[in-house]
């Protein structure tokens, strides 16, 4: 990993928010608004839209460190919640009783400084957009924790 310079750092959120507007200005071509990034997830409450499937922003700070993907359909009394499910899986889990948090990171990303996540959700007829754009943001922006898909780059 190389690390960034502190300009490029303070302008992560902005790049996500730029690089998904070039996105959807090339393929979503509907009468509806495309879907929004969250605000920063800081651990209380639900996680932003974890009732759709997206695409989710993991930051150390200011700093993005992963883009991932939540798309499962899901089953019985949670269809559509992928972003949940896979956040649940490999980004987070419930906090201790003791704590003010509802959730805290798994240890991976304990360990990277993961201090914040930032989702963009989906409705469930769009669902399909959201693998492509993924792997959209993760060619343009790099960020350094995705690694299978920078050995491609």
């Amino acid at each position: 990993m190389q690390p960034k310079s502190n300009d490029r750092i303070m302008e992560d959120r902005i790049i996500l928010l730029s690089r998904t507007d070039d996105f959807f200005s090339k393929h979503w071509n509907v009468d509806v608004q495309p879907p929004v990034w969250s605000k920063p997830w800081e651990w209380v409450g639900s996680v932003p839209n974890f009732n759709l499937g997206g695409v989710y922003a993991l930051f150390k700070g200011d700093e993005l460190i992963y883009i991932g993907l939540g798309v499962s359909r899901g089953g019985g009394s949670y269809p559509d919640s992928g972003l949940s499910r896979r956040l649940m899986a490999h980004v987070y889990r419930s906090a201790p009783k003791e704590s003010k948090k509802d959730a805290i990171p798994r240890e991976k990303w304990e360990k990277a400084g993961l201090t914040s996540i930032s989702t963009i959700g989906f409705p469930a007829e769009y669902n399909y957009m959201a693998s492509s754009l993924e792997d959209f943001l993760i060619g343009v922006i790099n960020p350094p924790f995705n690694n299978v898909k920078r050995k491609n780059a």
